[in-house]
């Protein structure tokens, strides 16, 4: 299982290198790859891009000198944990509160990634948990980059992985929290069946 971000980077990739391990990859309110947000429009840069510019400019120039104060103010609003504002407001403070070298690790391994290369590979069945988001949270254009990359992303992924593993999505109202909820359907009830003979 991969959570959220990296998470859902490194679970994919473990799934992809060792297949021979893996039964089943459940991937939970993970971004897909980052896509840049550019004069407010996506531009979904190739891997090598990606790598050079996170090499080039990201770690030794935009995160090199940035105070505590500013990363905390650029990172994941707490209604992007939970649409629970105090459950969101934990979280957020759990977050902040690792050391900023290792979120400044993370984030340009996740920068510098792209697991949508590796659908093609897996050989186990794949179950993704995808964040939905309310209109409130989509629309602020402080969030610009939720769609492209929570949820566009996924959706080209599933388009071009129709003969295997990546069989359905469940959306989320929450993307993390004390409780997930997942929205109900007969679908779904079948799907977990089917997901729970195939890996058990």
């Amino acid at each position: 299982m991969g959570h959220f971000v990296t998470g859902t980077q490194i679970a994919t990739e473990i799934a992809a290198r060792y297949p021979e391990k893996i039964g089943g990859l459940v991937l939970v309110g993970g971004p897909a790859k980052f896509i840049s947000i550019e004069a407010g429009k996506p531009k979904d840069y190739a891997l090598a891009d990606l790598i050079r510019f996170t090499d080039s400019y990201t770690a030794p120039v935009m995160f090199k000198a940035i105070s505590k104060l500013a990363w905390d103010a650029g990172n994941y609003l707490p209604m992007i944990y939970s649409i629970d504002s105090a459950v969101g407001n934990y979280l957020w403070k759990m977050s902040a509160d690792v050391p900023m070298p290792v979120m400044i690790r993370y984030l340009c391994e996740y920068i510098a990634s792209d697991i949508s290369t590796m659908f093609n590979q897996l050989t186990c069945p794949v179950l993704v948990l995808r964040p939905t988001f309310n209109s409130r949270i989509l629309e602020d254009p402080i969030n610009n980059y939720l769609k492209p990359q929570f949820i566009d992303k996924w959706d080209s992924i599933k388009s071009t992985n129709n003969a295997v593993k990546l069989s359905i999505f469940l959306m989320l109202e929450y993307l993390c929290g004390k409780m997930l909820r997942i929205k109900h359907t007969s679908k779904s009830d079948d799907f977990w069946q089917a997901y729970s003979n195939n890996i058990l």
